[in-house]
């Protein structure tokens, strides 16, 4: 009976360590993801508030799609999940690259007014030809991005049904191209709410083939 005391007692205190280990690591995933969110809030608020004020200095783009793509996506996986998976960071990184879309294209009608206030976004800063180049790069990669991981079977195969929505984007890139010959201010109305349209269809589209996948 003296014996088997001590055992009865390594066990509990075993059974202890190990719960304060899966502690310890649900304790970190949350800080972790955590850290995301702040990382993610920190961007959207530096957008246009001081001292940052990245919108003024050209990295008003790359702020939104980074806090609304793989901070905000990325983020929320981790910490539902409990996992770092190539499907979440591919997904995230399309989404962010959609949602830096939809401000670039809504700047091209801007750019002057923007100019005159200092206010440096890319559209300013690489012309309105340079702008137009890079929004096309920009839908190209996220789409190839989606064929990646599917390629890759990160992504299911239902992803690329989000392909179906590049007539679209090829459309807005028209539009941009028509309105630099005489860029009107005020203009690319109908081209900014149809990228605000691409995206949610776009992103809307990711979310359905990863819940189609996991079913």
């Amino acid at each position: 009976m003296q014996a088997s005391l001590p055992a009865a007692e390594a066990r509990r205190a075993g059974g202890d360590v190990l719960s304060g280990a899966r502690m310890e690591i649900v304790r970190t995933r949350r800080y972790r993801g955590g850290g995301t969110a702040i990382l993610g809030i920190a961007l959207a608020l530096g957008y246009s508030a001081p001292p940052a004020r990245l919108a003024w200095r050209g990295w008003g783009e790359a702020a939104v799609g980074v806090a609304f793509g793989p901070a905000v996506i990325f983020g929320a996986h981790w910490l539902v999940a409990e996992a770092l998976t190539a499907a979440a960071l591919l997904g995230a990184l399309a989404a962010g690259l959609m949602t830096a879309l939809v401000l670039l294209v809504n700047e091209f009608p801007d750019r002057s007014a923007d100019r005159r206030v200092g206010k440096r976004t890319l559209v300013v800063r690489l012309g309105p030809a340079g702008a137009a180049r890079l929004a096309w790069a920009l839908w190209a990669l996220a789409y190839a991005t989606v064929a990646l991981g599917v390629w890759t079977e990160a992504l299911p195969l239902e992803a690329l049904l989000v392909l179906v929505t590049a007539p679209l984007a090829v459309t807005i890139a028209l539009m941009i191209e028509e309105w630099r010959r005489e860029e009107r201010p005020g203009g690319l109305v109908a081209a900014s709410t149809l990228q605000a349209l691409l995206h949610a269809v776009f992103i809307l589209g990711l979310g359905w083939a990863a819940a189609a996948g996991v079913g």
